[in-house]
């Protein structure tokens, strides 16, 4: 939910090629669920 966003937005800034791509794909995740949710509404 919301209180993860920053802490992953944060990592996106990790050294590690591997956890940027990680984190990049949960918050693309997030967002598309937060779509969802707004659609269904």
């Amino acid at each position: 939910g919301k209180p993860a966003i920053e802490p992953l937005i944060k990592t996106l800034e990790d050294e590690d090629a591997n956890v940027r791509e990680a984190v990049a794909r949960i918050l693309g995740e997030i967002s598309a669920g937060s779509e969802a949710g707004v659609r269904s509404n």
